[in-house]
């Protein structure tokens, strides 16, 4: 019974690691197409991959090399053959050893989808290389999932939450998703907001902003992924096109530091001729005062001499004196945006700590609806904002750094650490401004609830009291006459005081509504306390 048990589990996972595979290589193939143009999407890789033609045209893209035109006949015998050249080509570059034609042609889901993840592998995940200049010995001898995977380790060390340890566990709760993202574009994933326990939430956002904000494909559900095991193949898949991403991003900050570095060539080049064009007719006066009286020009000459060499040296010092001025505009601009960002923070935590609430449903209901603009509205655009900060620092210091000039450090208070340790604190604030905004709610909606109920009870009790005064004022509408008469008043005045004496608890428990709704400090305490 256990054995049967294990297997059927094994079984389930088998299944739902392939139908994760199957929506994943199924993206890929039609990501594939569409980034270069071709109008065609596969629904159906098992099926639609069968007459061979779209797997040859995959190839054919991928490789960048003509593959031999496929036959267009509807028999097995053509889709054999159009299956069997993309298997000749495939086995050019890399080793294919169990896939068959026939095994496309006959839909079988897993040596479909293994033929599948050799195709990404090799053009796809082979070329991923890391940096010698970030990452140092670590890039030497690593295969290309080992250098994914110390990529992803390196780029998300520092993020709570976030231990990478394989394509599969580490990425079930979205934390690691967008942990990649913010590390490149801290401006796109407010972090500090996600939590580990909401994966769906997690997911959903980076695979979003990854999509909207830089244009990598979807290919992963965040309910594929947010199981127990989620699908090796489909993560690793995934990750890739961040790190091909982010790398083609850093290359072009790359080359953008060299084309500045060959725009200050050109502009030393250019001021040197200038400086030659404007010394030229001086050396022509120079040698025709020399032809007259030479030991007369010869200090003339010294003094061109010295003034040429003058203005060479100046132009590196002026060069120098340029940078000098930009960069400390630069830092005023770096401070200016702190100081202007941490007076805003210092303000919204001594909002965010104060606890003199409204004491009416009403009036908390729209504070708490303030509270949510802020969160929504607010602070968004601040946190890009401190983004914005932190770029522009790192900007000073790239200049710095290719000017061979000391690194700047902010003055006290106005440092990048400085500044996330008072948005942690805003972040706490706005934590416990929350917490403190809903259990006062809580609180006025029971006192609320408490107050209805007293005023159901007191309704009751009022009523009860009217009767009873109206009977026994009944009794004194004359004066007895006989001995029976007076009998018969005490037995009716009596049966009155047994009939109030069980209701003495309720009118009790009315009194200790009223007293707790004064400590309550209902707003209509005083109208509660006259009834």
């Amino acid at each position: 019974m256990d054995e049967e048990y294990v297997q059927g589990q094994f079984k389930k996972l088998q299944e739902q690691r392939m139908s994760m595979q199957e929506k994943t290589f199924t993206n890929w193939i039609n990501n594939v197409f569409y980034k270069h143009g071709v109008d065609v999407r596969i629904q159906d890789i098992y099926t639609e991959l069968k007459d061979g033609i779209y797997l040859l045209q995959l190839l054919e893209l991928l490789s960048g090399e003509q593959l031999p035109k496929p036959n267009k006949g509807k028999m097995r015998v053509h889709f054999l053959e159009n299956n069997s050249k993309a298997i000749q080509f495939l086995k050019s570059k890399v080793d294919v050893k169990v896939i068959g034609p026939e095994n496309i042609v006959d839909g079988d889901r897993i040596l479909i989808l293994g033929l599948i993840w050799i195709i990404i592998l090799r053009f796809q995940i082979a070329s991923i290389r890391l940096d010698k200049e970030e990452f140092g010995s670590k890039a030497d001898g690593l295969s290309a999932n080992d250098a994914l995977m110390i990529w992803c380790q390196c780029k998300t060390a520092s993020y709570p939450n976030v231990h990478v340890k394989d394509f599969s566990r580490s990425w079930s709760d979205g934390l690691a998703f967008n942990a990649l993202i913010h590390a490149h574009r801290p401006d796109l994933i407010q972090y500090s907001s996600l939590r580990h326990d909401q994966p769906i939430k997690n997911l959903n956002n980076a695979f979003t902003v990854a999509e909207k904000q830089l244009g990598i494909s979807k290919l992963l559900d965040a309910e594929d992924v947010a199981v127990p095991f989620p699908d090796e193949r489909s993560i690793m898949t995934y990750v890739s096109f961040y790190y091909h991403y982010f790398s083609r991003m850093k290359q072009g900050q790359t080359v953008q530091k060299r084309l500045t570095k060959v725009s200050t060539l050109l502009f030393n080049t250019i001021c040197l001729q200038h400086l030659l064009a404007n010394l030229l007719p001086q050396f022509k006066q120079v040698i025709m005062h020399l032809l007259g009286s030479f030991s007369e020009n010869w200090a003339r000459w010294q003094n061109v001499q010295k003034g040429a060499l003058a203005l060479r040296a100046a132009f590196p010092a002026l060069k120098i004196v340029f940078f000098l001025k930009e960069s400390d505009d630069l830092k005023l601009e770096y401070e200016q945006m702190v100081s202007d960002l941490l007076k805003w923070i210092k303000l919204k935590v001594e909002e965010l700590d104060d606890r003199f609430f409204p004491n009416t449903l009403e009036e908390m209901r729209l504070l708490m609806g303030n509270f949510k603009i802020f969160r929504t509205v607010e602070k968004p655009p601040k946190y890009r904002e401190k983004g914005i900060i932190e770029a522009h620092f790192f900007h000073i210091r790239t200049k710095q750094r290719a000017n061979n000039q000391r690194l700047y450090l902010p003055p006290e208070g106005r440092a990048l650490r400085e500044l996330e340790k008072e948005w942690d604190v805003l972040e706490k604030a706005e934590h416990n401004r929350g917490q403190a905004l809903q259990q006062e709610l809580l609180r006025l909606e029971r006192v609320e609830q408490l107050v209805q109920r007293f005023r159901k009870k007191a309704a009751v009790r009022v009523a009860y009291l009217e009767d009873m005064r109206q009977i026994v004022k009944k009794q004194y509408v004359r004066q007895p006459e006989t001995v029976e008469e007076l009998e018969a008043a005490m037995r009716k005045l009596e049966a009155i005081e047994a009939d109030m004496h069980p209701r003495d608890q309720r009118f009790q428990a009315l009194a200790k509504m009223t007293a707790e709704i004064r400590q309550e400090n209902y707003h209509d305490k005083v109208q509660i306390t006259k009834t």
